[in-house]
């Protein structure tokens, strides 16, 4: 299952970037005490919680949701911490022109986004990488987790949770106060002079951004959902046989279950018939 996030994000540049710069934000902060000091001073100043910003794994993917939704949590805290160490003067160039940096790839809805992106789809997979890790977990009924998480990221695949990801998205950017775009439902208005033309599709670089945002939406949960059936789905018969040899299995000893198995191996002497 971690395998299947690994995968996805390689294919993926919107992920590779977030996840890159959420890497880069936290190194840049505990690299210095003190803008580590000033990160929990922004916080304190803000009558919250301190946080402490965790440190992405490149293995680990599974774990991920929990950077995010701290993240996500603190992130008008990490751009006032950016913006005060790009701000002051005298500052070295080389880190100078590392934290502008920073910002500048901070400051974007695309951003705010694909973290909305990850805080929906990351919990669904978490939940099924938990239970096959525990020690109750047997085959046939992890390859049935497998399937049901499969159909549940492919309902996801509509305008709906497209517009509901879209509009938390759009109120994270508000929430870091440094909104350049207009609201997603503002209502466009036709240009001059198309007054009297059809209009067969809509215009103008708030529509193109929201395409862009449903294509890479689309692209993480299909991305996602073609990587588990690959490792998983095409095992079942398999895995679901060798399930019928443990009592506590719901298909215990059931021969229709165990004989794609037993099918299988009958060139080393098993006799599907006496079985």
């Amino acid at each position: 299952m971690n395998l299947v996030l690994v995968d996805a994000c390689s294919e993926i540049q919107c992920l590779t970037d977030v996840i890159g710069l959420m890497q880069a934000i936290h190194c840049f902060v505990r690299a210095s005490t003190i803008r580590h000091d000033k990160f929990k001073n922004v916080q304190l100043e803000a009558d919250l919680v301190v946080i402490e910003l965790p440190k992405q794994s490149d293995t680990r993917w599974v774990c991920k949701h929990k950077a995010v939704k701290v993240f996500k949590l603190r992130l008008p805290c990490v751009l006032k911490t950016l913006q005060h160490f790009a701000e002051q003067p005298g500052r070295n160039g080389k880190e100078l022109a590392k934290v502008i940096g920073l910002l500048i790839q901070l400051q974007t809805l695309k951003v705010c986004f694909v973290l909305e992106c990850l805080d929906v789809v990351l919990p669904i997979v978490n939940c099924a990488s938990k239970y096959m890790q525990s020690k109750s977990t047997d085959i046939a009924t992890a390859t049935d987790v497998v399937l049901s998480t499969i159909a549940t990221m492919e309902g996801m695949r509509n305008d709906d949770t497209y517009e509901s990801v879209y509009q938390h998205a759009f109120g994270l950017f508000e929430a870091m106060g440094i909104v350049d775009s207009s609201p997603p439902d503002r209502i466009r208005k036709v240009p001059a002079g198309l007054q009297d033309c059809l209009v067969m599709s809509t215009s103008g670089s708030r529509d193109a951004e929201q395409l862009d945002f449903k294509k890479d939406m689309f692209e993480i949960l299909d991305t996602i959902t073609v990587e588990m059936r690959a490792r998983f789905e095409y095992q079942k018969p398999e895995l679901l046989a060798c399930s019928t040899l443990m009592p506590t299995g719901k298909h215990f000893m059931e021969y229709e279950v165990m004989s794609p198995l037993a099918a299988r191996y009958e060139i080393l002497g098993i006799n599907c018939d006496m079985l």
